[in-house]
């Protein structure tokens, strides 16, 4: 407990907690989650006012969160269905929870224990919600959210553990700890049946087996042949129809992306607002087309219906400004257990949501944007932190 009170401010310690809660019970309750956030949103603001000075610290990402911010409401004033869109841009709240991560996450101590707090949490439900699979012989594991929402999730925790689990120097108990944790989440993952979660997870292991160890690779590789060798029936059934361009599911997202560039060359500049795209899809999809088109199924399609080519290309600078930050934390941090593992791990975490959100809307995600805002703010706390124990 001394150790997580080794921080400047007492308020650092509360909102590490109402950070964590708010982390863990997203799986089971976005309410829950939602509570949490105001609760962080209040802590912070009380720690201005009790410091009387602005405790919040710049990040390399600040002109591209507010480029992103003022494009979303620059779009909701000129959508379609305003009232709408500035009621969607409520996920521009979501963004503090990385300034937030940078605040708590302040010590090594606190590093360590958040993520192995975080792992054990999302582990135990994992396990549950495996139990209530097997019990009600469901054909998806959608227990809390959906399908694709838990495939996400489970995806993104998986590989910000990995690297604990791979790397030689984190120490033998933390090691078996970490262990012990990705075991139900990823086999919570399979259960979710979830192709463009498995895709991104593949994509951010390769990211890992770079950064960290190239003989992952070859684990990588032995997991995949053993899951098509000894894996149920329909769930490498499910794994083939990845390729299957005639397989309903890819005929129906490739129907909804060329929807969406029909909407898009009608709105080319500023989109039709962040809006429910279903009215739009209705007018101009195909008339044998079967989707409703709420979302299409894609971030970069999504974007350009919903914000335009200008929103498109101030979110795209914003992806990819948050990659080369994440790459340059893991080359400055790579020589520490700690800090190189979760800098690593959060890098294979962003890159498999790149990668799952070819087949998804997850920057709509609201589950899906709470972790991945958690995680960049927690590289960046790394970053600072690290910095911080070489300095002294």
């Amino acid at each position: 407990m001394n150790q997580l009170l080794e921080s400047k401010s007492p308020f650092s310690f509360f909102l590490f907690v109402t950070l964590l809660i708010q982390i863990g019970v997203i799986s089971v309750s976005i309410a829950a989650a939602s509570l949490a956030l105001g609760a962080m949103l209040l802590l912070t603001a009380a720690w201005i006012v009790a410091e009387r000075r602005w405790v919040l610290r710049a990040t390399p990402l600040d002109y591209y969160f507010f480029a992103y911010c003022a494009v979303e409401l620059l779009t909701a004033a000129t959508a379609v269905y305003p009232a709408d869109a500035f009621h969607n841009a409520k996920r521009l709240i979501l963004v503090t929870i990385v300034y937030a991560a940078v605040l708590a996450f302040d010590s090594r101590p606190k590093l360590r224990l958040g993520i192995l707090a975080l792992g054990a949490i999302v582990a135990l439900l994992s396990v549950f919600e495996i139990g209530i699979y097997l019990a009600e012989h469901k054909d998806r594991l959608n227990i809390f959210q959906s399908y694709m929402t838990a495939g996400g999730l489970k995806m993104m925790l998986g590989l910000v553990i990995v690297p604990f689990v791979l790397d030689g120097k984190t120490p033998k108990r933390d090691r078996i700890l970490f262990a012990l944790i990705l075991v139900p989440i990823l086999a919570a993952l399979m259960l979710t049946n979830t192709r463009s979660s498995w895709l991104g997870f593949i994509a951010g292991g390769i990211i890992i087996a770079v950064v960290q160890n190239w003989k992952f690779l070859f684990i990588l590789a032995a997991t995949i042949a053993a899951f098509f060798l000894f894996a149920p029936a329909h769930q490498v059934d499910r794994a083939r129809s990845i390729v299957d361009m005639s397989h309903p599911s890819n005929y129906g997202r490739i129907n909804m992306w060329t929807t969406g560039l029909r909407i898009a060359h009608d709105y080319p500049l500023l989109g039709v607002g962040d809006t429910d795209l279903h009215v739009f899809y209705e007018k101009y999809k195909a008339a044998d087309d079967p989707e409703t088109g709420g979302h299409l199924h894609n971030n970069m399609v999504t974007l350009l219906v919903t914000l335009g080519g200008v929103g498109l290309a101030v979110v795209l600078a914003l992806f990819v400004k948050i990659f080369l930050v994440l790459l340059a934390i893991v080359r400055r941090r790579r020589a520490d257990w700690l800090y190189g593992s979760a800098s690593a791990g959060v890098l294979a975490a962003y890159c498999a949501f790149q990668v799952n959100g070819v087949f998804e809307w997850n920057f709509g995600d609201h589950e899906i944007m709470v972790f991945l805002w958690f995680f960049i703010g927690l590289a960046l706390a790394v970053d600072r932190t690290a910095t911080g124990d070489t300095a002294a």
